[in-house]
């Protein structure tokens, strides 16, 4: 089944997202087989395949889950001049302190900065989009 048709079991896609996150966080990315991704969320192989077509597009979707809940609304807020620039300077601290203390985004980070030659290119596209965006609210703030 292509991936686009896998929003059938959108839970279970979820799960298998989050298994494999875990996979690949202490056992590495290499080590870490769709049959173990299986298992780790009790169902098999060919079903890990109808949700996604290769290991590179699980940790693909793992590394956008991540940065996908990285929250900028401090920095957008402050773009868009709904917050001063003196208020997102006094919160900015306290933002990196919440970020860092995220068990999932700290993890993510470790697992990008400790295989990061060996991720795939998708990923590393990924990080650099995200990068991007971060940049232009950046940007547009200092500008």
């Amino acid at each position: 089944m292509p991936t686009g048709e896998s929003s059938r079991n959108p839970e279970l896609r979820a799960a298998i997202i989050v298994a494999a996150r875990d996979l690949f966080l202490t056992r590495s990315f290499e080590k870490t087989s769709m049959t173990d991704i299986g298992k780790a969320v009790s169902v098999s192989k060919p079903t890990v395949y109808e949700h996604f077509e290769s290991k590179e597009e699980i940790i693909t979707a793992v590394v956008e889950a991540a940065f996908n809940d990285l929250d900028l609304e401090l920095t957008r807020s402050a773009a868009r001049g709904e917050i001063s620039f003196r208020e997102y300077i006094g919160r900015l601290p306290e933002e990196y302190l919440l970020m860092i203390g995220c068990r999932t985004r700290s993890a993510i980070h470790r697992l990008i900065a400790q295989q990061g030659a060996m991720l795939p290119s998708t990923v590393r596209s990924i990080i650099t989009r995200i990068s991007g965006k971060m940049n232009h609210a950046y940007h547009a703030l200092f500008a």
